[in-house]
């Protein structure tokens, strides 16, 4: 076999690159690992991942922690995009959207779909309207409302596993895609994560995660309340083939958003399995000031049964201040 072995990035102190910056993000290809070394300050670096792996050789970018257990920290406020990124794609506003973008770049067809990408052992912070950041011109600039520490555009196969992520706008996003192959997201396992403090209160956005895709699974994390309370759900999953299982979720306006897309989207409908959702052995608390259901379900856009498999799962509900006809539904 004559095939150059995978390639390893090293970041940190004493490391062959001192930042994520320094990395050549371009040759960051099938078989690649990046890993990031905790350092006591956090990194200032924004990122586009627009490559794709394959199944048997992944792109990973890995948390290697500190002495005490510390993930090492990608921090949005005042962070810069990383020199050797690609330019964003033009009208996709990824930019002022995301910490960490996984979606095509400028460079690619339309049609290409980044993927077989693995984030694991990061925490991400600070994505959000009150941080600044640089833009890769050298402007100054704000996050939008809509951002989120991850945004996935028309990605597919992608795993987060073992994060901290907090205080962004919103958690881990993507766009609302189902119209056409390209813009769809396939295949996100989300595991083993935390997701905290999102949002500001009053505001609209700051689910933990928003996701429409064809295939998500969300398995062993805590989502804690939203920083907005009652306005807003906590896990919002859009989709097909939709698994929630074994996780905490705690507050917001629902605990879970099981709803259909916006639109019409007849990629996204077609699956076989649109509109089928299992959640199986969850905590789902609803302890917030708020009045909205535990399980917000269906939809009435697109036409077609749904199936909703709702298992093993523990509700707490103790909003027992608020008035009988304003009281939350478990769905």
């Amino acid at each position: 076999d004559d095939d150059p072995p995978p390639a390893e990035f090293h970041v940190g102190p004493g490391q062959a690159y001192a930042t994520p910056a320094d990395i050549p993000w371009s040759v960051v290809g099938a078989g690649s690992t990046v890993y990031l070394h905790h350092r006591a300050e956090p990194y200032r670096t924004k990122l586009l991942l627009s490559n794709r792996g394959t199944p048997e050789a992944w792109i990973r970018l890995v948390g290697l922690r500190g002495p005490n257990g510390e993930r090492p920290v990608l921090d949005g406020e005042n962070a810069t995009v990383a020199p050797g990124c690609p330019p964003y794609a033009s009208g996709t506003d990824l930019e002022d959207q995301s910490l960490i973008a996984i979606a095509r770049d400028a460079t690619q067809p339309a049609a290409f779909k980044p993927g077989y990408i693995e984030l694991s052992g990061l925490e991400l912070r600070h994505a959000a309207p009150v941080f600044p950041y640089t833009r890769k011109n050298g402007a100054a600039d704000t996050y939008s409302s809509l951002s989120g520490a991850l945004h996935l555009l028309g990605a597919e196969h992608i795993r987060v596993l073992d994060c901290e992520i907090h205080h962004n706008a919103s958690g881990l996003v993507s766009n609302e895609g189902g119209a056409t192959e390209a813009a769809l997201v396939r295949d996100v396992l989300i595991e083993a994560c935390h997701f905290h403090d999102h949002s500001a209160p009053g505001q609209y956005y700051g689910h933990n995660i928003r996701l429409h895709a064809a295939g998500a699974t969300v398995q062993g994390c805590r989502l804690d309340a939203p920083l907005s309370g009652a306005n807003v759900a906590n896990l919002r999953l859009v989709g097909s083939g939709g698994l929630i299982r074994a996780n905490f979720i705690d507050g917001g306006g629902s605990q879970l958003e099981l709803t259909e897309g916006y639109g019409n989207l007849p990629v996204l409908a077609a699956e076989p399995d649109f509109g089928d959702v299992r959640v199986i052995g969850n905590l789902l608390r609803n302890a917030t000031s708020g009045s909205g259901n535990v399980v917000h379900f269906g939809g009435d856009e697109i036409p077609g049964a749904r199936s909703l498999h709702f298992l093993h799962n523990t509700v707490i509900l103790s909003l027992i201040h608020i008035s009988e006809p304003t009281r939350p539904r478990l769905i």
